[in-house]
């Protein structure tokens, strides 16, 4: 029932230096009973990366352990779900939902007493991107992906090539 905060997803991946597409695929139909996205229109072009949102407590962020550092990074502004900005879209399985790993986006959370929502979720790095153990990650695995800051993402089977560039 609880919806999921607004956020934005780039300030949890380990990229740097290039663009991220995030495709949002959903199991089950959705909409805004049973927790359909919104994203802020134009958010992604504000050139910010927000304190990211640890989706649970009051405060909303996480604490600052373990090496997460949120240095130079603003806390996310209040956003008002029911703005005109906010761009809600119904979908059904075999859709998918495309945004910039900069964008503000939330969901309405279920409050549907009969109808539940999956959904899978995959990045796309784009040409340019690099790895980068960014301090405001909460990955858990991120000491363990074995690439040094800069290194090309696909020397790590764990972020394999999609579409490969042709000869």
């Amino acid at each position: 029932m609880l919806r999921t905060p607004f956020h934005q997803d780039k300030p949890y991946f380990l990229v740097d230096g290039g663009e991220v597409a995030v495709a949002w695929i959903p199991v089950d139909r959705v909409d805004r009973q049973n927790g359909a996205m919104g994203y802020v229109r134009g958010s992604h072009r504000t050139g910010e990366t927000y304190i990211p949102s640890d989706f649970v407590t009051g405060t909303g962020t996480f604490p600052e352990f373990g090496g997460l550092s949120f240095k130079g990074l603003e806390r996310l502004p209040e956003v008002n779900p029911d703005s005109p900005e906010v761009l809600y879209f119904d979908a059904s399985p075999g859709d998918v939902i495309v945004h910039h790993w900069a964008t503000l986006h939330g969901s309405t959370g279920n409050q549907s007493a009969n109808r539940i929502r999956r959904a899978a979720s995959v990045r796309y790095a784009l040409d340019g991107c690099r790895f980068f153990n960014r301090p405001s990650s909460p990955e858990p695995f991120r000491r363990t992906v074995g690439l040094e800051d800069g290194a090309r993402l696909e020397s790590s089977p764990r972020f394999p090539v999609v579409w490969p560039r042709q000869a």
